[in-house]
């Protein structure tokens, strides 16, 4: 009864809220070159802007940020999450005292509604909003992972600094600036990340839980706090365990889309995709058509990918199906109750019919989990390497906040056709796959090698 009536008061009190206003997630033409080159300032370490200075006008933002998940957010339940004790605890952390600059404030925002465990849902600061409408990252352009407790990294984005400055995939991140990335720092990071106030335990547990701690850890070190990017050192360890240094300061350009097609001497096509955006639709069908007519088999890599449109996932997995296929169904909100809607994949004229195989590993989400589960149920095709991200939920809008930072809710839930959530839910692969730090470390790629010989026996 005591949870019910705290559920009801929660209820009545963001009623009288006003809701958070909306605006496209995308920036327009215009509105990029303008960003790009005027970039919005970071949250001030030192102060409040106008919309967050007093403690009564940041209660009002606290509240519509809760009003906007209570009213939106795909689950009902809102995942089992006691959203009435986050909400009051948002509000205690957003008034208190010792919160004195944006960058407290939204400090405070960001661990509150964290502590709901989903994927999508979250608090974007100004920037932030800015650099994600614009599809523009501030980074070294640097991809890593832990291998065997060891930083290495995995990919280096094209022409960004990291990769200018001669980093290459397989090289171990002994040190940033002058902290040794090391057993004494991961010990220090445990202590200094607990589990965000007022949340459950993570569904993600033991050797997962370790790994994303300790990319995180990583990544705060590269990540300016208290104003525009600065230069980091970096030390490396090469394969051949020589040591590289190098100064790198991060830039902001646009987040690249790369799709290649590269047939190997065993006559299996190798798709690569680094992210859905329709931009590379007709390159995609280009490639597909082409690899239809020559190869023995796909190979369909999505490992890092982090998602993008739901109409190219649904689009792409056409590509492979030779009718029209439903893939499962979105879920959202009518009230309190879930409103379900059919997804459906319509066929190329000539559909790609051969075997497929998937590289997936745990940066595979959304939308690209969303083909990964599709051609695993559709087309018997078959998964190699790590499990997915389990991140597979969607987003309509900025709901922007009043100093222009933004909300993103997790509007949209998805269900396969076989009934499977997938959000939590990672796909696991058929034959597992993960590299050891010495196969990183090489030329050699065991995952890729994994599925072109399970395609060739199928």
């Amino acid at each position: 009864m005591r949870s019910l009536l705290a559920t009801l008061a929660f209820a009545v009190l963001l009623a009288a809220c006003a809701p958070l206003p909306t605006r496209d997630l995308r920036a327009s033409p215009g509105e990029i070159v303008e960003v790009t080159a005027h970039p919005t300032p970071l949250p001030s370490t030192t102060g409040f802007a106008p919309a967050n200075e007093t403690a009564a006008l940041r209660t009002d933002t606290v509240d519509r940020i809760w009003k906007t998940i209570d009213d939106f957010y795909y689950d009902p339940g809102f995942n089992g999450v006691d959203v009435v004790a986050l909400q009051k605890q948002s509000l205690a952390d957003a008034t208190a005292d010792s919160v004195k600059s944006d960058a407290q404030f939204y400090r405070a925002l960001k661990r509150e509604v964290r502590a709901l465990h989903d994927s999508h849902t979250l608090i974007l600061t100004p920037r932030e909003a800015e650099d994600s409408r614009a599809r523009r990252a501030t980074q070294i352009g640097l991809v890593f992972t832990v291998s065997e407790g060891r930083v290495v990294v995995t990919g280096v984005v094209a022409g960004f600094p990291a990769d200018v400055a001669g980093v290459r995939p397989g090289m171990i991140v002994e040190a940033v600036d002058d902290r040794k990335v090391d057993a004494a720092f991961f010990d220090h990071a445990r202590i200094a990340q607990p589990e965000p106030v007022g949340s459950e335990p993570s569904a993600v547990s033991g050797d997962d839980a370790e790994r994303s701690l300790r990319l995180r850890a990583v990544r705060a070190l590269l990540v300016s706090t208290d104003g525009d990017p600065r230069s980091h050192r970096l030390t490396l360890l090469r394969a051949d365990d020589t040591t590289l240094q190098v100064d790198i300061t991060a830039r902001g350009g646009d987040v690249p889309t790369r799709e290649s097609l590269t047939t190997l001497p065993s006559g299996i096509d190798v798709l690569r995709l680094s992210r859905f955006d329709s931009s590379v639709r007709d390159q995609l069908a280009r490639d597909i058509d082409a690899s239809r007519q020559r190869s023995r088999g796909l190979i369909l890599d999505l490992r890092g990918n982090p998602g993008g449109e739901q109409r190219l996932f649904q689009w792409l997995v056409g590509r492979f199906v030779p009718r029209r296929t439903e893939l499962g169904e979105t879920r959202e909100r009518a009230g309190s109750n879930p409103v379900m809607a059919p997804m459906y994949a319509e066929p190329a004229s000539h559909p790609y019919l051969k075997p497929i195989a998937l590289l997936i590993d745990r940066s595979t989400a959304s939308a690209a989990e969303l083909t990964a589960h599709a051609l695993v149920e559709q087309r018997d095709a078959i998964a190699v390497g790590e499990a997915t991200c389990g991140c597979v939920v969607a987003i309509r809008y900025d709901y922007v906040l009043p100093d222009g930072g933004a909300l993103h809710v997790a509007q949209v839930g998805f269900r396969t056709a076989k009934g499977r959530r997938m959000e939590a839910d990672p796909l696991m692969p058929a034959i597992a796959v993960t590299p050891t730090l010495a196969e990183r470390r090489t030329d050699g790629d065991v995952v890729l090698q994994a599925a072109e010989r399970a395609l060739l026996a199928h």
